[in-house]
């Protein structure tokens, strides 16, 4: 019941291979759109890395609370049964338009955490790539960066640090600017 299968199949045969001569290597393969379903009965090999995606997800709420993500927790919770190394690759930032804003940073440590109980083992955030940055680039890359050692952290006195640190004197009225942003977000509101 899910195209993840016969992908799964497939890596777990290379996988065996590479076994052979490289024990102590790793394969890895995505559980990416189509393939995001975890599979019925056909399960990952040791040395297969699963690297679920959660690119359909809604971004203005975390996981846990939004239920246009229902389908990726249940996901989440299926590879998290039969994976034994689950990885993620997490979007952090609007890709049609960088610039845009993309007040999303309220998610950032409930969906780390969401993460970390599912026993994941990595997490990359990605973020824009194609251009010089996005909206808050430099904000949203330091806060990460201190939530993924630690997602319990509060994430207001970091935000301020950095308003402040990199901002100036000005800070005090882009962190208004920022917390307005975050403020137009209801239970209606949805970020793809």
């Amino acid at each position: 019941e899910s195209e993840a299968g016969p992908l799964l199949w497939f890596v777990n045969q290379v996988a065996e291979r590479v076994a052979e001569e490289f024990p102590d290597k790793y394969v890895g393969t995505l559980a990416y759109q189509y393939t995001r379903k975890a599979p019925k009965t056909i399960r990952p090999r040791d040395n297969v890395v699963i690297r679920l995606c959660s690119i359909e997800c809604c971004f203005a709420h975390d996981f846990k609370s939004c239920t246009e993500n229902t389908s990726f927790l249940q996901d989440l919770a299926d590879w998290k049964e039969i994976a034994p190394k689950l990885y993620i690759w997490d979007y952090v930032v609007n890709f049609s338009h960088y610039v845009q804003p993309h007040p999303n940073f309220k998610v950032l440590a409930p969906n780390l955490e969401s993460f970390a109980t599912h026993n994941a083992i990595g997490v990359m955030e990605q973020a824009a790539y194609q251009s010089r940055g996005g909206e808050f680039a430099e904000l949203r890359m330091y806060l990460i960066s201190k939530l993924l050692w630690d997602y319990t952290l509060d994430e207001d006195p970091i935000i301020d640090d950095f308003m402040y640190g990199y901002y100036g004197r000005g800070g005090q009225f882009v962190r208004e600017y920022f917390d307005l942003l975050h403020e137009c977000i209801t239970p209606d509101t949805h970020i793809y």
